[in-house]
């Protein structure tokens, strides 16, 4: 079972969202979620997401789940510029290193004109030793 606020699918932020590959992904990442109720004394009690910022997902589970690569980047771009998920630990593709995301709720403060300024965090590139960097170093 996947719960959201009624107010996330009502929000400027949710209903600016141009392609549907990037809901298909945020239903993702919700489901994702692992979720515990915090009991407060007297009060009603709260869900907090208890693996927020340890959350993955890849490009091979996207292909899988029939995403081009194309499209699962431009969604995780469109996600990230509305505020629903954030890049808590960028990965190295290339040695394995999987991005950590985190769900976020930033979506409440959308501005169209503010969001286009960012962008999806990425890791510096990563070159192992196993790759020489230029073609002088195959000459002896």
């Amino acid at each position: 079972t996947i719960t959201f606020e009624r107010t996330l699918i009502k929000s400027q932020a949710f209903l600016s969202i141009r392609n549907v590959t990037a809901i298909k992904m945020l239903f993702c990442f919700l489901g994702k979620r692992q979720m515990i109720e915090k009991q407060h004394h007297g009060r009603d009690s709260t869900w907090n997401i208890e693996n927020n910022g340890e959350i993955e997902f890849t490009y091979a589970e996207s292909e899988r789940l029939g995403f081009s690569r194309r499209a699962f980047s431009d969604g995780l771009s469109e996600l990230f510029e509305r505020g629903f998920i954030d890049v808590t630990e960028p990965g190295i593709g290339l040695v394995k290193v999987k991005t950590k995301f985190a769900i976020s709720e930033r979506w409440h403060d959308y501005d169209p004109e503010k969001s286009k300024q960012l962008l999806r965090p990425k890791r510096k590139a990563f070159i192992p030793a196993a790759f020489p960097k230029s073609k002088k170093s195959f000459v002896k």
